[in-house]
């Protein structure tokens, strides 16, 4: 491999410090820019937006909202001046590392190369082709589902933002369900492919498939062959990943890039001012936080983590934390670049006071703690059988255990399950919030190469590892002949599962006419929407039109006793169908009798007729 020469090393530093310098002119100049939109009168931007106005008139531009918009640029642009200052004064190890990375970026892919033709000859073949079937399996599991109607979240991604120019889709954060980089994702591949269910889930699918290989890569590094790829099989057939693999959201996106961090972090405390893995893992993360500010877990872990693994591998201690503190501030500029639009235009007050986000009073934070643990073990356990599923977690608890036996020199002062999860706790301790179950589900890979690694040690234990890739094909054959014979992935009620919503539109659509309405239970609202703007269906029966109704609809969705759905008094309500008829306004006391006129496994749909004048 050549080396390069003076002059290139030289230009290499040159360009690294007008980087470095760009960037602190770039952050000051937005800083400033922002400052002076906050300080602008309100009566020259309103007499500019009212020129642009149609009518010559904006009446939404009010002084209320102008002034709220003022504060919030006034706030960024200190925020942005002093991330300005921050890198100006580290501007000289910045300068280092950027010129690390350009040096690095002349060899990138004949080290990329090289890495891949040095695995191909040192694994062994079981291994390679093993491998590759997982991944051609996991792929194949996933795309069984990938034309399930969409759910509820999904449908409101679509409707609400993905649909929307991608000014306003960047802008708008009212709401947690916005996960903005995903949402992006998903206007790119409906710009590209259209609207069809498996168009709209492609992001998603692609980055549960790949986390796939990212399992596989990471526990190879740390446990060995046969553990990573016992790890990637039992992730590739774990209905949970198998469904957020095919759902329209962010979640399955926030695995891959955890277990990507993982491997990133676990070699960088020995080279902490790596280029590679310093640039890695400042991309990761911004990544991850511009998909979901729930990353915070993942984040901590990875932070405290890195600090478990200074404390066990004996490296210099301060300047591996100096290179992680860096890391973490350049994360944070890019975070606040990309958040940027929506905190200006939206404000965070919106998201903070959402009820998903709210504090728990004290008294019901250990009560409610509780049962979100038991939801997300219920969770993880559905499609197994349930001898698989309680071995597997009998191994995952022997991997905490013995991590020293199992792992050896490359094992930590704490088990990275045990650590993950005392993070998780504790940040939830501490805030009384308590999310839904997938929003842990970038944990269940620790657990999964936890009870993989423990197994293969113990088939070692016992000499009889030649018996790992036939364990391996058994124990991903009966798991995901599990999750396909359950169908555990089209029962799930995680995120909303209108499973009959396209039946109940085509059937609709023969009914409907414009003076006409429609009330329907929470979970129908948003795929109802999205599939009755698909076949033509005025969205004016979905509105409220008091007097003017001739004929009410109600859609009803049958929700199984056993379903999480309507745990949250709002959705008790809203999955009520006389409540909502209510809520839309219809006197449920003068309505005729209703007639049962459609009916299906999971939904029917009712008729008022006629109804009486107001």
């Amino acid at each position: 491999m050549a080396r390069m020469s003076q002059s290139e090393k030289n230009q290499t530093s040159r360009w690294a410090a007008a980087m470095v310098m760009a960037v602190v002119l770039l952050f000051c100049a937005a800083g400033l820019l922002l400052m002076a939109i906050g300080l602008v009168p309100f009566a020259p931007v309103k007499a500019f937006v009212d020129q642009r106005a149609s009518d010559g008139r904006a009446e939404g531009f009010t002084k209320l909202l102008f002034t709220s918009i003022a504060g919030r640029a006034l706030k960024a642009s200190v925020a942005f001046l002093a991330y300005g200052l921050f890198v100006w004064v580290a501007r000289k190890r910045a300068s280092r590392l950027l010129g690390s990375l350009g040096r690095w970026r002349q060899r990138v892919g004949a080290v990329l190369s090289r890495a891949l033709a040095v695995y191909w000859r040192t694994a062994p073949a079981w291994e390679r082709w093993g491998f590759v079937l997982v991944m051609l399996a996991g792929l194949a599991v996933r795309l069984l589902y990938i034309q399930y109607p969409l759910r509820h979240d999904e449908a409101w991604t679509v409707e609400a933002y993905a649909r929307a120019p991608v000014y306003r889709l960047l802008t708008d954060f009212h709401d947690p369900n916005n996960h903005l980089l995903h949402s992006l994702f998903v206007h790119i591949s409906m710009a590209l492919f259209g609207d069809a269910e498996w168009a709209i889930r492609i992001p998603a699918l692609l980055a549960g498939w790949l986390a796939i290989a990212a399992a596989y890569v990471f526990f190879r590094r740390w446990a060995g062959g046969g553990a990573g790829l016992l790890a990637a099989a039992l992730l590739a057939s774990e209905s949970a990943q198998i469904e957020y693999s095919v759902l329209a959201r962010g979640y399955s996106t926030l695995v891959l890039l955890f277990l990507v961090a993982l491997r990133v972090v676990f070699d960088w405390p020995t080279r902490p001012y790596s280029p590679v893995r310093w640039g890695a893992f400042v991309l990761i993360v911004g990544l991850a936080f511009c998909t979901l500010l729930s990353s915070l877990y993942m984040f901590v872990i990875l932070c405290v983590w890195f600090g478990a693994l200074c404390l066990g591998t004996g490296v210099r201690r301060w300047p591996a934390l100096r290179a992680l503190a860096l890391a973490c501030a350049s994360a944070a500029g890019l975070v606040v670049l990309f958040y940027l639009p929506a905190f200006v235009v939206s404000g965070l007050e919106s998201y903070l006071n959402s009820r998903f986000l709210q504090p728990n009073a004290y008294y019901y934070v250990v009560p409610r703690a509780i049962e979100l643990a038991g939801r997300i073990a219920s969770y993880w356990r559905e499609g197994w059988p349930l001898p698989l599923f309680w071995g597997v977690a009998i191994l995952s608890v022997a991997g905490i255990l013995f991590h020293r036996s199992v792992f050896g020199a490359r094992s930590t002062v704490l088990p990275l399950p045990l650590l993950a999860v005392t993070v998780c706790v504790a940040l939830t301790l501490v805030q009384r919030v308590f999310h839904f179950p997938r929003s842990f589900l970038f944990l269940s890979p620790l657990f999964l190469g936890s009870a993989a690694c423990a197994f293969v040690w113990l088939l070692g234990r016992m000499g009889r590892r030649g018996l790992v890739p036939w364990a391996i094909a058994a124990i991903f054959l009966t798991a995901a002949g599990g999750v396909i014979t359950s169908r555990s992935v089209y029962f799930s009620s995680e995120i909303g599962n209108a499973r009959d919503i396209r039946e109940a539109t085509a059937f609709l659509r023969t009914q409907l006419r414009p003076d006409d309405h429609i009330s329907m239970t929470l979970l129908s609202s948003m795929p109802a929407y999205h599939y009755f703007r698909k076949a033509g269906i005025p969205s004016e029966v979905l509105r409220s039109q008091g007097h003017q109704a001739q004929r009410l609809f109600a859609l009803e969705d049958k929700i199984p006793k056993d379903s999480q759905e309507g745990g949250d008094v709002e959705d008790k309500i809203m999955s009520n169908i006389d409540l909502v008829i209510r809520i839309d306004g219809f006197d449920s006391e003068r309505l005729p009798p209703r007639q049962l006129i459609w009916e299906s496994r999971w939904a029917r749909v009712w008729l008022y007729e006629p109804l009486p004048p107001l």
